[in-house]
């Protein structure tokens, strides 16, 4: 069994959809479904149901038994082949990061500063999603990244276990304790001093992220805790909240988009700020401590000027 192999049954297993993972292995649904018989035929176990779904793809009583061991054998080999590439003297750009959001937490300023001080040096930019990002750093694959996350890192699972796994750097960049939430203007007008989450019972809360962060409870977790407190269930759905079209159906709908910010301007849309918010939003720098590289050096630095000027 070699580590693609490996790779395409851990990815499988997160997905739980063979068509997700196909794409994000970049491979055809049938070298999945070739790569998942080939371990099978191995192990002489099966590891997936095949229903009547197509693209499903539901683990057997044997494939949650083993699972696990071979997500800790796809992580050792990253780590490995992470801590090799970094003490390579690898050319090429600074490779950073960013988190698919439609508003900044200070990173735009950042690489804007880098660069600037930094002319002769290339910096290539890379947006994705946080649990991915910790992949490719572990992985040598991203000299660094930056997060954004609700609540404190030690209270989301998967990061709290790459910080004990790794020698690893969380460098502070910004800290939002405030929450809005974009809904209708003619909704927001009713609140101008802002309003308890009571006061949205009846709507629809958007959230966007990946499976693992969810999973993890560190986006919808303070909005369900406030629900429970008003006595009602939190109506949740899942929409591409990066994109403006999101924003149109606010104010159509009885729908509402969280937000740390209120700085952008939709049509027809107006921001109410949560009164009772007691969570905090806040974002990181995240690289390894064994990356020997001048130019993460030099970007750390921009990022400590950024925070000295605050």
């Amino acid at each position: 069994m070699n580590v693609h192999l490996i790779k395409t049954i851990v990815t499988v297993a997160q997905c739980s959809n063979f068509a997700e993972a196909a794409y994000q292995l970049n491979y055809t649904p049938a070298v999945v479904s070739k790569h998942i018989a080939s371990v099978e035929k191995e192990l002489g176990v099966k590891l997936f149901v095949r229903g009547n779904k197509a693209s499903g793809a539901e683990m057997t009583a044997e494939g949650r038994a083993v699972i696990y061991e071979l997500i800790a054998m796809q992580e050792a080999w990253d780590k490995l082949n992470g801590t090799l590439s970094m003490l390579r003297d690898k050319p090429g750009p600074l490779k950073i990061g960013t988190p698919n959001k439609r508003w900044s937490y200070g990173e735009e300023d950042i690489i804007t500063d880098y660069i600037l001080e930094n002319p002769e040096t290339g910096l290539e930019q890379i947006h994705g999603y946080a649990s991915e990002f910790l992949r490719q750093v572990g992985a040598g694959r991203l000299d660094g990244a930056f997060l954004v996350v609700q609540g404190e890192l030690d209270d989301i699972g998967f990061i709290r276990e790459f910080r004990q796994e790794r020698e690893c750097e969380f460098i502070p960049v910004e800290r939002q304790e405030e929450m809005y939430l974009a809904v209708a203007q003619e909704y927001a007008a009713n609140y101008p001093e802002g309003a308890t989450f009571r006061e949205f019972a009846e709507f629809d809360i958007a959230f966007n992220s990946d499976r693992l962060s969810l999973a993890c409870g560190n986006n919808m977790m303070p909005f369900v805790e406030l629900s429970r407190k008003y006595g009602f269930e939190l109506r949740s759905t899942f929409l591409d909240t990066n994109d403006a079209g999101v924003y149109r159906l606010a104010t159509q709908l009885k729908l509402a988009i969280p937000s740390p910010r209120c700085d952008r301007s939709y049509p027809g849309v107006g921001y109410v700020r949560l009164t009772d918010w007691s969570g905090c939003v806040s974002s990181y720098f995240v690289c390894m401590k064994k990356n020997p590289s001048p130019a993460l050096k030099r970007f750390k630095a921009a990022i400590a000027a950024r925070s000295a000027e605050k």
